[in-house]
């Protein structure tokens, strides 16, 4: 599967539309991730939305050749990080959404730039822009009114959105160390081949089941819109990382905060005060501004490469 009308539009561009829509519908995931969790443990919630994200996978690997053609690289080892990393982040961020309200998670969770940006800086030495570090600051600011933490109290659960947070931008940055002779769909599968045994082995040892109870019709839509889900976002982010630097991908997560807001008040009952409106407004204004200066700084180096 290829998609031809993308090559008219510019590579920044591309890349911007990808990572905006690979994180909004990880912000869709994490409402599964919370409405599954207070049922399964966070091992169990992994291992069954692996299970569906590779019931859905198969057919968008029979539509594009097959699995040899898809896995075919010289980056097992990068694979494998980037897939561990990622699991990592998985039950950190399953069990901080189980304790707490996704609003006060995503508090932590949206430190995810500054790392990024750090990381980029010491390992990719990406030049980051005083547009990107003021994009971030003030979606940092708007998380501030929107939430007011205050004094977080230090908990278990806030060790684990913090540590799944530093794993996030850590599979984020080997990521983008790959290379683009990797298949879209091979940072799907090999995530599915490197964490699945794993899980199923963790689930085994503590006693629990391979499979949810398929006849619980409260829960099985989750995971079944969670593994649709997975394919796309995890098919999104590394092709957008293709496209724009590592510390752009990281600021769009902003971007997430209102989908929040919007999951919140139709599936939670949430009702947001005028500060956290307030808030949202400012993070989208910081997305929509890196946006504007990415695409001002990409039709200038195409000014230059015609020159």
């Amino acid at each position: 599967m290829s998609f031809p009308h993308l090559k008219t539009i510019p590579p920044k561009t591309v890349g911007l539309i990808l990572a905006i829509t690979g994180f909004s519908i990880f912000a869709f995931n994490d409402v599964c991730l919370k409405i599954t969790s207070a049922e399964y443990d966070p091992f169990e919630v992994a291992l069954y939305m692996n299970i569906f994200t590779t019931v859905f996978l198969i057919p968008c690997i029979l539509l594009n050749g097959s699995l040899r053609k898809i896995m075919q690289t010289n980056e097992i080892k990068k694979h494998a990080m980037r897939s561990y990393f990622m699991l990592m982040n998985f039950l950190c961020i399953i069990y901080a959404f189980s304790q707490m309200p996704l609003a006060t998670a995503y508090t932590i969770v949206f430190c995810l730039p500054f790392i990024v940006n750090i990381l980029a800086l010491t390992f990719l030495k990406e030049r980051i822009s005083l547009h990107r570090w003021l994009a971030i600051m003030v979606g940092m600011i708007g998380i501030l009114i929107a939430l007011r933490p205050g004094i977080i109290p230090f908990s278990l659960a806030v060790f684990a959105a913090a540590l799944g947070t530093f794993f996030n931008a850590s599979s984020v940055i080997v990521t983008k160390h790959m290379s683009t002779a990797n298949h879209w769909l091979s940072y799907v599968t090999y995530v599915m081949i490197f964490q699945t045994p794993v899980l199923v082995v963790i689930v085994l040892y503590r006693g629990g089941s391979l499979l949810p109870n398929l006849t619980d019709i409260s829960i099985m839509p989750w995971f079944v819109m969670a593994g649709i889900c997975y394919v796309a976002a995890l098919s999104a982010i590394p092709m957008a990382l293709k496209k724009i630097d590592a510390s752009v991908v990281g600021s769009l997560i902003y971007l997430v905060f209102p989908w929040g807001l919007f999951y919140g008040y139709f599936i939670f009952d949430d009702v947001p005060d005028r500060w956290t409106l307030l808030g949202a407004v400012i993070i989208i204004a910081s997305g929509l501004f890196l946006i504007y200066c990415e695409r001002v700084e990409n039709k200038k180096n195409l000014n230059i490469e015609e020159i």
